[in-house]
């Protein structure tokens, strides 16, 4: 026998994420199952569910940019409006990650933080985990998410401590995994400009190659998308280099795709 029970709360609200999404917690559904155990004996399997409204409606058409404008935004927005109030059946009270209360002046979200909010299969892990057209969709899920429900995200200022060296801040470079795959690994801000007492990068690594292995306009795309998100969204200042590369002098054939690489993602950025 099943029973489910609602217990709604009062506010203030919880802003919680989980799987990708962010909403504002009104209700607990409280689901319970009456069955026996291995051996025989009665037992009670309870779950706790969050139900979840996602905020604002009105407005977001002239608020959410899709990283400094992405080609199908006016579709992307209008498939992304969610109901008032859902149910995340598939989610337990105890999965679920507080990012603060709805209303209140809560502390930006920082970019290791969002990394982490975002789903398994669109974080960054080197070779393990590749960026791609779905997993970009997915951030700018979670970015819908935090503008309906009134979070922000922290913006870091540009720091260029290297001016005058001829080390790119920004580059582009090759790495083959052990299955002779081909990633680019994609460094929008080093070690000193993003965070240097941490020394954390602001980097991706995407496929080279599209699934026929012979084109590499999904990836021109790819780094294209991600370094206007990320600006858009966690950099303060103007990013106006252009992207430099670093050769492996291993394999030339590579190293001229990497040049060819890095020549058509500076043009579509206008470098």
């Amino acid at each position: 026998m099943i029973q489910t029970q609602l217990l709604r709360l009062d506010p203030p609200y919880q802003l919680i994420s989980a799987g990708g999404q962010v909403g504002i917690q009104v209700a607990t559904l409280i689901v319970t199952e009456d069955k026996q155990d291995d051996y025989r004996g009665y037992a009670i399997d309870t779950h706790s569910h969050p139900v979840v409204n996602y905020g604002l409606k009105q407005g977001l058409e002239n608020e959410l940019k899709y990283g400094g404008g992405h080609p199908d935004a006016e579709m992307m927005l209008s498939q992304r409006m969610q109901p008032e109030g859902a149910v995340w059946n598939k989610v337990e009270i105890n999965d679920v990650r507080v990012l603060g209360l709805a209303g209140a002046e809560n502390r930006p979200i920082s970019l290791e933080t969002f990394l982490y909010l975002v789903p398994w299969s669109a974080r960054y892990q080197p070779y393990r985990y590749v960026w791609d057209d779905k997993s970009i969709a997915k951030m700018y899920d979670l970015i819908f998410g935090f503008n309906r429900v009134g979070l922000k995200c922290e913006k870091k200022e540009w720091l260029n401590y290297r001016p005058h060296e001829n080390k790119k801040s920004m580059y582009l470079e090759i790495n083959t995994s052990k299955d002779n795959t081909s990633f680019v690994h994609v460094v929008i801000l080093g070690e000193d400009e993003y965070d240097p007492y941490f020394g954390t990068e602001v980097g991706f690594w995407f496929r080279l190659y599209d699934k026929d292995g012979d084109s590499i306009d999904a990836c021109v795309k790819n780094i294209v998308y991600a370094f206007k998100f990320i600006k858009n969204y966690f950099i303060k200042g103007g990013v106006d280099e252009e992207f430099g590369y670093n050769l492996s002098e291993q394999n030339q054939e590579l190293d001229d795709v990497l040049k060819q690489l890095t020549k058509c993602v500076n043009q579509e950025l206008g470098r």
